[in-house]
C-alpha cells in the first residue's frame, strides 16, 4: 500500500504522475518506483497508454477517490484512439490498460501497423513549462504535446521542444526537471523550412486533436463512411446513391493541405489503395485518428464544427411532409406530401426528387433545394391524376372559358390542355395511369420504328397506352416470387441475390433496365431483396458450416473462408458470422484457433 501518490494536474498525463512520484519518493532504483506503484518490476514506462492500472489502483492510498477508468479517461492517450476504434475493441483495450497484458494494448489500437507520426520522444511547450513552475511549484508532461501530429501548444500556438533524454532504461519514468537547460531540448519543427500553408493547418489541427482529448461526449467514429456520407454528398464527393467520387475527392484532398503537410504528418494519398480510399468506403479497418481528423476538417471545417453536424441527414429536397402541387387540389399548397423517391439525373449528376402525392400527381424537380421557394418549384410533372382530369372535364364543359384560361387554372400550358381534351374519356387515361410531362415541348420524340411497334386500338385507331401500375404491381409479384425462390435454395450452393440475376431469371433483365423509372413498386420489393457482398458473404458462410456439419467434416475457420472464397480484409461482419458458427457448434469440431491465436473478440 502506498503512503502517497501525486493528484493529476490538468491535461497531464499519467506517464508525468509516476515520474513525479519516482521525485518525490527518493528511491534511487526505478524498479523500487515500479514495485511501489505495481507491486511487480516488469512494467514498461509507456507515455501514451500504460497498463497496470488496476493494480495501481489497489496499491493506493485509502480514499483517494481515482479509479482505472477516470485515469484512462483524463490521464493517457486512450480519448485520442477511441472513437475511431470498433465500439468492442475500444472496450478490450480499456481491460488491456487495467490488466498485466500490456503487450497487446498498441496493436488493438492499430498504432504498430499505421506508423503515423510516431512519437518516441518526449515534448513540451516552454511557456506551459514557465507557467507550471510559477502556479505549482514543478512542471509536468502534459498529455495533448505527447499526441501525435501535435508540434504547436494549443494553448500559446508555440512550436513544441523535444526533450532530449540521456535514459535508455525502458522502465524508468522520467519527470520534467526543475531547471531546463537549452542544451536539453530541440525544436520539434524547422520552422524556415515549412511554408505558411503547412503551419497553418498544423495549428489546426492541434485544435481538433485538442477537442478530441478534451470533449465528454465524442461518439463512436469508426464507421466513417456512415457518418460523413451525407457531407459527401452535399459537397458533390458522392453520388445520391452512395457511390464516392475517388478520384475528385483525392484530387481536392491534395490541393486542400499540399504535398508537405501529408508528407510530414505521413498521410500521403498517393496510389489506388490509398488509406483515403479505405476511409471513405465500408469499415474493414483501423484509420489513424490524424488521417481522420484530417478529413474531417477538409469536409467540415474543423472537427467541433463536425461535433455540430454529427447525425444530420442528407436532404436535397429537405424533410417531409412535402407541399402538393397540384392546382386542381383543394389541399393544392399545402404540405401533405410525405413520399419523395431520389434519383440522379443522369446529365448533370444532380440528385432528382420524385414527389408522390395521395391524390394521384406526381412531380419531379432536380436539387438540391437552396432556398425555401425552391419547395413549391415543379421540373417535370410525371403524373397528373383523376382529380387532375376531373377538373379538366369540369372546366371543358363551361363554354364561357377559353383553353388559355383552363391552362392557367390547372397549372399547365395550352397544348397540355389541347392533348388531353380529346374525345378519348379522361378517366381512361387515368385508369391507364400514363406518365406526362408538363410542356410538351420537352417530351422525347418517339422513333419511327418504335412507333410502329405500339399496339393499335382497331376500333379507335389510337395506340393503346401501356397500364404501368397494373404491369408494374403483377412484375412486383413475380419478382418478389424468384427473390424468395433464391434465398430457400439449400441444395445448391447460395448465389447472391442482385438486379442483374433476378432479371436474367425471369427474362425481364432489358425490360427492367429500360423502365426503373416506371416500376417503383418492383424496384422498391427488389430493395429489399437485393444483397450487399457482406450480406452475402454471411449468408454462404451460415450454408458452408451447415453443409460440413451435415457431412461430419472438421470444421475450422481457414476450410469455412476458403470454401466461402472470401479473401483477405474481408468484412467484421462475415467475421463475427464465422465466429458465431464457430461457437454454435463448437461441440462438433474441435476450436477454429490454434493454441495461442487469441483475437480481441475472444478477450472481450
Amino acid at each position: 500500500m502506498l503512503t502517497f501518490f501525486p493528484d493529476p494536474y490538468p491535461d497531464e498525463i499519467l506517464y508525468s504522475v509516476f515520474g513525479r512520484y519516482h521525485l518525490r519518493s527518493g528511491n534511487i532504483s526505478c524498479k523500487a518506483t515500479l514495485m511501489d506503484l505495481f507491486g511487480t518490476t516488469s512494467v514498461v514506462a509507456t507515455i501514451d497508454l500504460p497498463s497496470h492500472l488496476q493494480m495501481l489502483c489497489d496499491r493506493l492510498p485509502a480514499n483517494h477517490g481515482y479509479n482505472p477508468e477516470k485515469f484512462i479517461r483524463e490521464n493517457t492517450l486512450f480519448p485520442f484512439y477511441a472513437p475511431f476504434l470498433p465500439e468492442q475493441r475500444a472496450n478490450h483495450v480499456v481491460e488491456l490498460i487495467k490488466s498485466s497484458r500490456g503487450n497487446g494494448i498498441h496493436t488493438s489500437t492499430g498504432i504498430m501497423a499505421g506508423g503515423v507520426v510516431t512519437k518516441n520522444q518526449l515534448y513540451l511547450c516552454r511557456k506551459c513549462y514557465s507557467e507550471d513552475i510559477q502556479m505549482f511549484g514543478e512542471a509536468y508532461w502534459h498529455r495533448t504535446h505527447q499526441a501525435p501530429g501535435v508540434y504547436f501548444c494549443p494553448k500559446h500556438q508555440e512550436i513544441l521542444w523535444v526533450y532530449k533524454s540521456v535514459s535508455m532504461n525502458r522502465h524508468e519514468y522520467i519527470p520534467v526537471p526543475l531547471k531546463l537547460d537549452q542544451s536539453q531540448v530541440k525544436k520539434s519543427l524547422a520552422i524556415t523550412d515549412l511554408s505558411t500553408k503547412t503551419m497553418h493547418y498544423l495549428n489546426e489541427l492541434v485544435k481538433d486533436i485538442h477537442l478530441l482529448l478534451t470533449h465528454t461526449s465524442i461518439p463512436y467514429l469508426y464507421k466513417t463512411k456512415q457518418t460523413i456520407l451525407p457531407r459527401l454528398r452535399q459537397l458533390g464527393y458522392a453520388t445520391v446513391n452512395g457511390r464516392i467520387k475517388q478520384d475528385k475527392l483525392h484530387e481536392q484532398f491534395r490541393l486542400f493541405y499540399g504535398e508537405e503537410l501529408l508528407n510530414l504528418l505521413d498521410s500521403n494519398i498517393e496510389g489506388e489503395t490509398s488509406w483515403l480510399t479505405f476511409a471513405t468506403r465500408k469499415e474493414r479497418r483501423v484509420v489513424h485518428p490524424v488521417r481522420q481528423l484530417l478529413l474531417i476538417r477538409l469536409l467540415y471545417g474543423s472537427f467541433e464544427e463536425f461535433l455540430k453536424n454529427y447525425g444530420q441527414e442528407y436532404l436535397p429536397f429537405g424533410k417531409n411532409p412535402w407541399p402538393c402541387l397540384n392546382k386542381a387540389a383543394a389541399h393544392y399548397m399545402n404540405s401533405v406530401v410525405t413520399t419523395c423517391k431520389i434519383t440522379t439525373c443522369s446529365d448533370t449528376r444532380r440528385p432528382v426528387g420524385t414527389f408522390y402525392c395521395g391524390c394521384g400527381f406526381v412531380y419531379s424537380r432536380r436539387g438540391p433545394d437552396q432556398v425555401e421557394e425552391d419547395r413549391y418549384r415543379i421540373g417535370r410533372v410525371k403524373r397528373f391524376g383523376e382529380i387532375w382530369f376531373s377538373k379538366l372535364d369540369e372546366l371543358l364543359k363551361q363554354d364561357n372559358l377559353s383553353l388559355r384560361k383552363i391552362a392557367k387554372e390547372l397549372g399547365v400550358d395550352t397544348n397540355t390542355v389541347i392533348k388531353y381534351s380529346k374525345p378519348t374519356s379522361s378517366f381512361e387515361i387515368v385508369n391507364q395511369n400514363e406518365a406526362v410531362t408538363k410542356q410538351t415541348n420537352n417530351a422525347k420524340k418517339i422513333k419511327p420504328e418504335e412507333r410502329k411497334k405500339s399496339p393499335v386500338n382497331k376500333e379507335t385507331g389510337q395506340a393503346n397506352r401501356v397500364n404501368w401500375e397494373l404491369r408494374d404491381l403483377e412484375l412486383s409479384i413475380i419478382v418478389e416470387t424468384e427473390c424468395k425462390k433464391i434465398l430457400a435454395d439449400l441444395d445448391n450452393k447460395p448465389t447472391r441475390v442482385t438486379f442483374s440475376r433476378v432479371a436474367k431469371r425471369i427474362g425481364k433483365l432489358n425490360f427492367m433496365q429500360r423502365n426503373k423509372g416506371k416500376l417503383p413498386i418492383t424496384m422498391s420489393v427488389l430493395g429489399q431483396y437485393v444483397e450487399s457482398v457482406e450480406h452475402f458473404q454471411t449468408r454462404r458462410v451460415k450454408w458452408i458450416v451447415q453443409e460440413l456439419v451435415a457431412g461430419n467434416e472438421e470444421l475450422k475457420r481457414w476450410r469455412i473462408e476458403k470454401l466461402a472464397g472470401l479473401k483477405p480484409g474481408y468484412g467484421e461482419q462475415v467475421q463475427d458470422e464465422i465466429e458465431k458458427q464457430l461457437k454454435q457448434f463448437a461441440f462438433y469440431a474441435p476450436k477454429p484457433w490454434s493454441e495461442g491465436e487469441i483475437t480481441w473478440r475472444q478477450l472481450n
